[in-house]
């Protein structure tokens, strides 16, 4: 897991493949706060256990408020590659 970005309100970070990003032991979340020594690390969005890719977390209340209205009203995207091996 490396962190992309950090500040005040959010960390931007890569979930690898192979881990979750829900909050619960072992998971992203759980990680970030390891790294970091912040237990406020808030999940506002999630990818698949299979994918891997940026993920952003909230480090405040009114941080994970805005992402999540931002999300709600599609003001956030995702965007997601495909890697193919093989014919699918």
């Amino acid at each position: 897991m490396d962190i992309i970005y950090q500040d005040k309100d959010i960390v931007v970070c890569i979930k690898p493949a192979g881990v979750v990003s829900t909050d619960e032991p072992g998971g992203l979340p759980d990680l970030v706060r390891q790294a970091l020594g912040d237990t406020n690390i808030r999940t506002v969005h999630r990818l698949d256990r299979v994918v891997s890719g940026l993920m952003v977390l909230a480090r405040r209340a009114k941080a994970a408020s805005a992402l999540s209205r931002q999300i709600r009203e599609g003001e956030f995207e995702k965007e997601y590659l495909a890697v193919v091996h093989g014919t699918p």
